[in-house]
């Protein structure tokens, strides 16, 4: 039997008893229900009476030590709620709650309001505690934290198209890169090297970013708890919060990026989720120790090498192959396929097989994925292409 049901955020505008009658398995029940607003969705609460009555009511007396902290979206007092009209029956009855269950509520340091929009602040957030927790730690209080919207080799980063004009940066580098040598890994190196400058110089650490940008925000807010808010304050405001949800969005790229999900990045921004997808590859990837013969070797150098020589003993060429074909009856194919297989590269050909690949896969030995080749085809689509066309010529990759 269901004692307590919560249903949250659904975009129905009206909830009745013959709904609830068909969430709830029997008729001992009563209920509760906040409308929608806006893009907030409404939230039912159900209970069984009789069981919550006996069940929890020894609880709001227990003997021991307690403590209740979240956001319990009401206040207490109506000083906590700015251009509040009086005590309403909300008030009150979390009042009555905090009362009868003995609790103790801890004034809040460092701020006045821990919630706001473009027309409101209240203090929602709060700390309570049984009489016990007070005199086992009678200077604990709680304080307002900043308030953040969410809770090696190169390699490209997806992020960096969304940030203003690296696209201009990637083309005249691409040019520069192009100026000083002819051939592609070359230039690939040179504008490898030019982007990595300007990822220390001007992307930077966005989590350091991040917290500067929080900081300021938490200042600022700060002041307006006291103050009369104007209306330039509150656009500046308006703008550092609109700054700070474009790098969030960035680092909530990045992690999923790393995570190497095929998932749709829109929607909740579970950073911490993709951080530990990523950090679950990186304990599968990582080698501490290898054991070649007898020995085990620990060291990164000691590692390297002796992977480098079995890769090359593995795929290396050896003096001698010994094959026979003879034995083997192939089909062949028409005059007019092997005429395809030896026509020259087109543009629509090379961007239609570059299109086909998962753009946010993991990077080649060059560092760049096909996110990066794709958004930087328009400048680079001529060197590529004379790529093809010189394999086509040499059969070589140069």
């Amino acid at each position: 039997m269901f004692e307590i049901f919560h249903y949250q955020e659904s975009k129905r505008e009206v909830l009745d008893d013959f709904l609830v009658r068909k969430l709830w398995p029997n008729l001992d029940f009563k209920f509760d229900w906040v409308a929608s607003m806006g893009s907030s969705g409404v939230l039912l609460l159900i209970w069984n009476s009789a069981v919550l009555c006996n069940e929890l009511g020894p609880l709001l007396h227990c003997a021991g030590t307690v403590t209740i902290s979240g956001d319990f979206n009401e206040t207490i007092h109506p000083e906590e709620r700015l251009n509040s009209v009086g005590y309403s029956p909300s008030i009150l009855a979390f009042g009555e709650f905090v009362n009868n269950s003995e609790m103790l509520y801890l004034p809040l340091q460092g701020r006045s309001y821990t919630w706001q929009n473009s027309y409101s602040r209240s203090r929602i957030d709060r700390c309570l505690i049984s009489a016990d927790a007070g005199v086992q730690w009678p200077f604990m209080s709680p304080t307002a934290l900043l308030g953040n919207h969410s809770d090696h080799p190169f390699r490209s980063v997806d992020a960096w198209w969304e940030y203003e004009d690296f696209k201009k940066f990637v083309s005249d580098n691409w040019v520069s890169a192009c100026e000083k040598s002819s051939d592609l890994t070359s230039r690939l190196r040179e504008l490898r090297a030019s982007i990595k400058g300007w990822n220390q110089n001007v992307f930077r650490d966005q989590n350091k970013r991040i917290k500067d940008l929080s900081e300021e925000i938490f200042q600022k807010e700060a002041q307006v708890d006291v103050n009369l808010c104007s209306e330039e304050k509150r656009i500046v405001i308006g703008k550092l919060k609109a700054e700070l949800w474009e790098v969030e969005k960035r680092v909530q790229s990045i992690w999923v990026q790393n995570s190497r999900l095929n998932c749709s990045t829109a929607g909740d921004r579970n950073t911490k989720f993709f951080h530990s997808v990523s950090y679950k590859h990186y304990k599968n990837n990582h080698i501490s120790s290898i054991r070649v013969e007898d020995a085990t070797y620990t060291e990164l150098s000691d590692i390297q090498g002796y992977i480098r020589v079995f890769i090359k003993s593995l795929y290396g060429l050896q003096t001698v192959v010994n094959f026979d074909l003879s034995g083997f009856s192939f089909e062949k194919i028409t005059e007019e396929q092997a005429n395809g297989l030896m026509s020259p590269f087109n543009e629509e050909e090379i961007f239609k097989a570059l299109s086909s690949c998962g753009e946010r896969k993991a990077p080649g030995p060059d560092g760049f994925n096909f996110y990066f080749y794709r958004r930087a085809w328009r400048f680079m689509k001529d060197v590529i292409r004379g790529f093809f066309e010189d394999f086509r010529s040499s059969s070589f990759f140069t």
